[in-house]
This record gives structure tokens, C-alpha cells and sequence, in this order.
């Protein structure tokens, strides 16, 4: 015959592991809480469950929610499970005390109601610190969703294993985890303060014990409207994350990481603090995509968001796809210094591609594709042009965009931007040559019209013939591109990786004089070009002084050393007009496998007097001309005239200390 409450049978019987308490279909009112303690080790509780009666339940009704009152109470208890039980009324309906040492727990299958208590907190599943290696799983967790604090799950204990539970209406966490090793996997949090909070007690270096992955965190909006919180030593992997009012996924503390996450549809999609590291998420239709901090951001996917990704100091930005977002790609804010923004596809039909300001130094830009329709692919404000350097990157400027903002000037064309400022010496204006951006579907990014990502079919690896493959820094590493890689790494999201596309058979790249140089008539020049899988073959160098119309030897048979590398000194001759200087290398025998500069140079007459004006002629005496930076001729016979004194400086002295702009009468450490 049945007995009429849980508590009686334990009571009465000796109960062994293995043993089980069938608990039917009933409201059950408790006056005191079910004690489970070590006499009862491995006793199974199990409610009434029918799916083709759903209205039957096993109802346990604590009903109280004074301090102590709980469902159940495990006191030195392991080993037990709880299933399919229906429990409320309690300001904690399952709590195992710090020191209980009730191992291997499993409650399962359950729905439990957190009731609002005034000025209390209150909880569905307490377990505190000694307790571990417990499952939580498929239960359902219910709070009142008002201004009282409750929370799902809160977990002390080690190596524990949440999973597949639905936990809603928590107005504090939904599910709050602290210990040094454990798993959240595969659970529904929404409609809570914060949906997941992790702390690891793992030191630093420990690998991630505990670890947040496969879980669909969304709409949580009350109080911080955070959807997960990770403090320190905790992996996030793998969830999907939207709809909160605050940060998607937030990484509080160090040591931290965010890693192959879905995160939309947020106020800050990934918010990341000092010394963490977010990797090869997928980022969009956010205020901000990603909020880095003294952080490593990596093989991210950011579109679609009002501004892309934000850098807060000391950051790593590489090799991220950035685009579509609706003002800026990437952006320094708040003092940020020492960033290093390197290897990124920054893709912007509006807005800027990378923007410093608020007092931003130390910014280093490199093989980067930086691709701009309206904006400027780098704006640098007033505050923020400090140790800043920029150089191979591949410039896509299309439309009414401009190469960059400079002291409030916009600079239109590379050889302003070079002979006035001194960036970008090695970089190109082209065409990426994306395979295809919008993708099959032809929608770029996040549809606002539909609320339907468009952005999985976006394709910006680059086709072949790009002006981007074999286009980065030579001195970075390329040995993660598939072969052949061309020995040199490709600038843009996919450099250095085993998705970058594949460099030709055979490859002859001109180094120096590559473009923009002003050289002088019977001036002694290096001329360096690099090649790959090009091993023992000699080399043809010519000239051309109309932009490659005609071709004259500059010398034959030429050597390159074993890393591939070819160098001849040339006396430079004849004159150009104007930027019309081009050489080229080919191969004896193979005159069809060569390359020449990238850009025209230009040799001048070698006078001794250099002449700098504005746009203007009113007033002058020294020179007969507007300034213009590409022009050819700097003798005092010709007496044709350079826009700024530093490109002359550059020319002279290779290096410069400052510039004067007489347009803006402004001074610039460069």
C-alpha cells in the first residue's frame, strides 16, 4: 500500500541505492522540507510522467518561502536522483549546503517554479561548494519574471553537467556557475537578467574547465539584459545568442574566451575585458559587433551592426571580416594605444573602415583590405594620429570614398597620402576581386526589411588574379596558406590561413622601385624583386619612361639567391615626365612570367633647388605653378613646383621630423 508523503518513506524504510520512490499523479503539500541524508544514498525519486496526460504532475508544494524552506534537502546524500517531479512554493526548491558532500546528484526531467519573495532572493537548484559531479538535465525552471530576485541555477560544486534545461523569467541568473571545472550545454535561457553567468577558481594558465557551449540564450531584458557572462577561465563556444538589451556575451574577466558563437539582435554583441581572446564568431545586425578591450579579436564575422568592432587599448584586430556595418568598421575608443590592426577585410558600402579617435596612438595598420564606397578607408581624428602606421594594405576606394582623413583634411589619391604623411608606401588602390559578396541569394549581410540573415552565402575569399594574394607585409608569416602560397602572405581576412587563396605555379614579384619613388637622373638605385618556384632561373631588368609603352635593357642573366630574391644596382636614366618610370623583371626564356612596378615613378634632372607652393599663385615669387605632389621636376631650371615641404624631405632625406601643409597651417609629428 502506498504511503502519502516522500518524507514517511524514507522515514520508515532503509532505503539502498537503487531503490526507487514512485511518486503519482497529486498535489502534494509539504509542512517541512524532504531531508535526504546519507541513509538514503542512491535512492531514486521518481514523479508521474504520461505525455498523453499532460495535465497529470507530481506536485511537491513547499508552501513557504522562509530562509530554510525547501523542497528538497540533501544533507551527505550521494548518488540520488530526482525525476519528473513538479516542485514550488519554496525559496529553494532543491538546496545542498556547502559542506554537505552529497555527490553525484541527478535532477532531471522536473519543472520548478521560483515563487517572487519580497526583498528575498530566491532559487530553483542551490547547490553549494563539496558537492560535485552532478547532472542537471531537461528540466524546466520558471520565475515569476517581476522586480524580485531569482534565479535558476546556481552551482558551487565541480564538474557539473547542465544541460537541455528551459529556464526563463529569472530576474536575476538563469543559470550562475562557479567552479573551477564543469559544463552548460544545450539550454534555452531567456526572458532573465542575465541568462548565463560562469566564474572558473582556475589559476591563470589553467586550460578552460569549464565550459559554456551549444546553449540558445536569448531576450533576457530585465535588470543588466546580459546573455552570457563569463569572469574568468571559461570557454563560451558555440551558442547562439540574441535579443538581449545588453552585452550578448560579455567576458568580464581574464583568461576568458568567446569562441564559434552566433550573436545578434543585442545592444553589444561580444563585450570582451582585458587579457581574453573572441575567435571565429559570427557577429551582426548589433549597436556594437564586438567591444574589445586589451583583447585578441580573430577570424570574427562582423556585418550588419551600427559600428563593427570597437577597440579599447593594447588590442589584437586580425583577420576579421568586417562589413556592412551601418558607420564604421573598425573603430578605436577610449584611449585605446598600441592596437594592432592586421589582416582584416574591412568592407564598407557606407561609413569608414577604420576610425581612430579619442586620443587613440600606437595604431599599426597592415594587410588589411580596406574597401570603402562613401567614407574613408582610415579617418584619423585630430587626437588620434600618434605612432600611427599604416603600410600593405590593399585600398578599394570606389564612389565619393577618399583614402583617408588626416587634421581634418581628406586625402583623395595614395600620392598625397604618401608624400604628405608618409603612410602606406607599399600598399595598392585596386579591386579586391571578391569571389561574391552578396552571395547566390544577392542580399549582403542582415535583410532589416525580412529580419532574416543573408550574410552565411556572403563570399569575400578573393578570386584568382586578385591583387590581394601575395600582396602583405614580406617579412609576416604565410606558412598556413595552402600551396603554392607564392612565399608571401596575402593581405586580407584569409591570409594566412588554409582558406587563402592559392598563389600561381610560379611567381615574380617587383619590390623596389614599386611606385611613387622620386628618383633623380644618375642616382644609384637598388632594384629588388622576390620570386617562388622559380629556383636556379636568371633574370632579364628593363626600363620604360612612357608608362610602359616601350621597354629599354637595363641589364641581363641576373642570378637570384637561394630565398628567391634578385637586387641589381641601377644608375637611374633617362628622365621621366611626370610619374611614367616603370621596371620590370622577366625570365630568361620565359619572357611572359615577370611583373613590373605597381605604380609609375618618376626620374628627375638632378638640380639642387626644390620648390614647394599651395594651390594658389597670387603673391609668389618663387615659383610659377600651383604645388601638385606628382609633379615631375625638381630643378631650379625647370622650376616646377611640390605641394609640401615633406615630400621633398622625403625625397632628400629619406626620413622627415615634421610637415608644414600652407593650405591648413598646421604642424604634424610624423
Amino acid at each position: 500500500e502506498p504511503m502519502a508523503s516522500i518524507q514517511a518513506v524514507l522515514a520508515t524504510y532503509d532505503l539502498e541505492p537503487g531503490d526507487t520512490i514512485l511518486v503519482d499523479d497529486g498535489d502534494y503539500l509539504l509542512g517541512a522540507n524532504i531531508v535526504i541524508t546519507a541513509a538514503d544514498a542512491g535512492v531514486h525519486i521518481l514523479g508521474y510522467r504520461d505525455d498523453a496526460f499532460p495535465d497529470r504532475r507530481s506536485l511537491l508544494d513547499r508552501n513557504g518561502t522562509g530562509a530554510s524552506d525547501y523542497v528538497f534537502q540533501l544533507l551527505d546524500a550521494d548518488d540520488v536522483t530526482l525525476e519528473n517531479l513538479h516542485l514550488q512554493g519554496a525559496r529553494e526548491a532543491v538546496f545542498v549546503g556547502s559542506g554537505s558532500d552529497s555527490d553525484n546528484l541527478a535532477i532531471t526531467g522536473n519543472t520548478i517554479i521560483v515563487p517572487a519573495i519580497p526583498n528575498a532572493r530566491g532559487r530553483a537548484i542551490n547547490v553549494e561548494a563539496s558537492n560535485d559531479g552532478g547532472v542537471i538535465s531537461g528540466n524546466v525552471l520558471q520565475g515569476p519574471n517581476v522586480n524580485s530576485a531569482t534565479a535558476g541555477i546556481r552551482l558551487q560544486g565541480e564538474q557539473w553537467e547542465v544541460t537541455a534545461n528551459v529556464v526563463s523569467g529569472m530576474r536575476d541568473f538563469g543559470i550562475d556557475v562557479n567552479a573551477s571545472a564543469g559544463l552548460v550545454s544545450g539550454n534555452d535561457v531567456f526572458n532573465s537578467g542575465t541568462g548565463s553567468h560562469a566564474s572558473s577558481t582556475g589559476g591563470a594558465g589553467d586550460p578552460f574547465g569549464l565550459v559554456i557551449e551549444g546553449n540558445l540564450v536569448h531576450d533576457n531584458t530585465a535588470s543588466f539584459g546580459n546573455g552570457i557572462v563569463a569572469r574568468q577561465h571559461v570557454l563560451v563556444a558555440g551558442n547562439t545568442v540574441s535579443g538581449q538589451t545588453g552585452e550578448g556575451i560579455q567576458l568580464f574577466g581574464p583568461f576568458s574566451a568567446a569562441q564559434n558563437n552566433t550573436v545578434f539582435s543585442n545592444d553589444v554583441g561580444i563585450q570582451s575585458s582585458p587579457n581574453n581572446e573572441v575567435l571565429d564568431n559570427r557577429v551582426y545586425d548589433n549597436n556594437t559587433g564586438i567591444d574589445a578591450n586589451q583583447t585578441v579579436a580573430s577570424g570574427n564575422a562582423v556585418y550588419a551592426n551600427d559600428r563593427g568592432i570597437e577597440v579599447n587599448s593594447n588590442a589584437q584586430i586580425t583577420g576579421n571580416l568586417v562589413y556592412a556595418n551601418a558607420n564604421e568598421g573598425i573603430a578605436t575608443q577610449g584611449f585605446a594605444g598600441n592596437v594592432q590592426i592586421v589582416g582584416n577585410t574591412v568592407f564598407q558600402p557606407t561609413g569608414n573602415a577604420v576610425q581612430l579617435t579619442n586620443n587613440t596612438s600606437g595604431v599599426v595598420v597592415r594587410n588589411n583590405i580596406l574597401s570603402v564606397a562613401s567614407g574613408f578607408a582610415i579617418a584619423a581624428l585630430n587626437d588620434s594620429q600618434t605612432n600611427f602606421a599604416s603600410d600593405y594594405n590593399l585600398l578599394d576606394v570606389t564612389g565619393s570614398g577618399k583614402i583617408g582623413l588626416w587634421q581634418g583634411r581628406a586625402f583623395e589619391n595614395r600620392t598625397d597620402w604618401f608624400y604628405e604623411l608618409g603612410f602606406d608606401q607599399h600598399s595598392r588602390i585596386a579591386d579586391p576581386l571578391f569571389v561574391d559578396p552578396a552571395g547566390p541569394d544577392g542580399i549582403l549581410g542582415y535583410d532589416d526589411v525580412s529580419g532574416v540573415d543573408r550574410g552565411l552565402d556572403d563570399d569575400f575569399h578573393l578570386a584568382a588574379g586578385s591583387p590581394g594574394i601575395d600582396a602583405g607585409d614580406p617579412a609576416d608569416p604565410f606558412d598556413q596558406e595552402p600551396s603554392p602560397n607564392g612565399g608571401r602572405v596575402n593581405a586580407g581576412r584569409y591570409g594566412n590561413t588554409p582558406e587563402a587563396t592559392a598563389s600561381p605555379i610560379r611567381v615574380v614579384q617587383m619590390l623596389s622601385p614599386n611606385g611613387l619613388e622620386k628618383l633623380e637622373e644618375g642616382q644609384q638605385v637598388t632594384i629588388q624583386w622576390r620570386t617562388d618556384g622559380l629556383a636556379g632561373s636568371a633574370f632579364n631588368l628593363e626600363f620604360s619612361a612612357d608608362g610602359g609603352v616601350n621597354w629599354t635593357a637595363i641589364a641581363g642573366n641576373l642570378p637570384i639567391d637561394a630565398a628567391g630574391l634578385g637586387s641589381f644596382v641601377w644608375t637611374a636614366g633617362p628622365q621621366t615626365s611626370g610619374n611614367q618610370g616603370l621596371v620590370r623583371a622577366t625570365v630568361v626564356g620565359m619572357p611572359s612570367i615577370g611583373d613590373a612596378s605597381d605604380e609609375a615613378f618618376s626620374v628627375a634632372n638632378n638640380g639642387v633647388d626644390y620648390y614647394v607652393n599651395d594651390a594658389l599663385l597670387e603673391g609668389d615669387v618663387f615659383t610659377t605653378a600651383a604645388g601638385d605632389n606628382q609633379r615631375l621636376q625638381l630643378g631650379r631650371t625647370l622650376r616646377e613646383d611640390d605641394r609640401s615641404l615633406i615630400k621633398v624631405l622625403l625625397e632628400k632625406q629619406g626620413k622627415v621630423h615634421w610637415l608644414t601643409d600652407p593650405d591648413i597651417g598646421d604642424r604634424s609629428a610624423v
